[in-house]
Formats: structure tokens, sequence, C-alpha cells
């Protein structure tokens, strides 16, 4: 038991915090960019210019929500190489899942787009305003209260997935535990100790996306 704390071990997993932390941003921001763009490009009408592109994005989200994470890890890291690509071990999990997040979250982002009144638009029509003053000033503001709650629950399952990349080699949290309970043959204090650890960085994100969706209803009751 007193292994499982020594300086070496907690070191480590200090290291694993920060990689799994690097992981976990990297996912959220690239793929709730992603999906915002994917979220704005599927919305509106349809024409022949666009469709093509939209039936591509439909395509894509499909795939990458369909492929479980673990797999689109595996994929990136070993099957780069068959295009001459032959990135880190973290740059091919920052990259897996940011595919995953921005499905994800362009899913979210059509949803919430398409929630919004045909009405909204056409006032923001009457006024005079173009396509994207129209989205921007009036239907993003409405579409983002009804995409907050998901999307904290979007943030939450990339932190989670972060404890795939250590099938391929990064020292994350998980990975970290691994070679702690190698070390100290202690594998039951070990992960529970790595519990703890997802427990204290996904607890708050439980928090903040309840108490958004509380705010939220109030705010539609008044």
């Amino acid at each position: 038991m007193v292994d499982v704390f020594s300086g070496a071990n907690l070191e480590l997993l200090r290291r694993g915090i920060i990689f799994t932390l690097g992981l976990f941003a990297t996912g959220v921001v690239g793929g709730a960019v992603l999906g915002a763009v994917i979220g704005v490009l599927r919305s509106g009408p349809t024409t022949p210019l666009n469709a093509p592109l939209r039936a591509l994005l439909v395509v894509y989200s499909a795939v990458f929500r369909g492929v479980p994470a673990l797999v689109l890890i595996i994929f990136f890291f070993y099957g780069s190489a068959a295009f001459g690509i032959r990135p880190s071990a973290f740059q091919a999990a920052a990259l897996a899942l940011t595919a995953y997040a921005s499905a994800g979250f362009g899913e979210i982002a059509y949803a919430s787009i398409n929630a919004v009144s045909e009405q909204q638009w056409l006032a923001g029509r009457s006024l005079g305003l173009s396509y994207i003053q129209i989205l921007i000033h009036i239907i993003v503001p409405q579409a983002a209260r009804v995409a907050t709650p998901p999307a904290v629950g979007q943030v939450a399952h990339v932190l989670k997935g972060t404890s795939l990349a250590s099938v391929i080699g990064v020292i994350d949290v998980t990975g970290a535990g691994n070679i702690m309970a190698n070390r100290a043959a202690e594998p039951l204090y070990v992960f529970l100790v790595v519990g703890a650890v997802y427990f204290i960085l996904g607890y708050p994100l439980m928090r903040i996306g309840r108490l958004l969706e509380r705010r939220l209803l109030a705010g539609s009751s008044t």
C-alpha cells in the first residue's frame, strides 16, 4: 500500500493528469469548433450547391458517432501509416477524440438550430437581415439555450473517452494507473485512486450540467 503512494508513482500520476487534461482540452475545443461548423453547414435551406456537402457531413457524423472511440484511437494511430503519416500516440488520440467529439457536438448544434422556430428566420428576413446576420443575432442565441445541457454531457463523454488512449501507450491517468499497478502489485488500491481522479475531474461537469439545465428550465417557464 505504501508503494502505491511513493514519490515516483505520485509523479507519474501527476504527469498522467496533465496528459489527460491535454487530451480533454484538445478534444473538447477542437470538437466544439468543428461541431459548430458542422451544425451550421447542415442547417438552413438545402440547395443544389450545398446538398453534396450536407450529405457528406451526414455521413461524417454517422461514422464518427457510430464507431466506438476506442476503435477510432487505434485506427488513427496504426492506420495513419497507410497514408504516410506517423503521429505520436498523443497526437493520434487527440485527433481521434476531436473527430469523435465533433460528430456529437455537430448533432447537438444541428438539432438545436432546427429547434428554433421557423418564424424567427422569417422575422429576420422581414427586417432585411442576411442569412449570416439572422444566424448570429437571432438563431444562435436561442439555439445555445437548447444546446447547453447536452453539450455539457458531451464534454463529460470526452473526458471519459480520454481513458481509452492508454491502449496505444499514452501515459494518461489510466496509463499511469497501469504502470503503478505493475510496480506496486496493488491494482485494487491503484485503480481506486484512478477512479477518484476521474471523479474529481468529472463531477464538476455533472454539477454544471444540472445547474445550467435548472436555470434554462426556470428561464423558459417565466
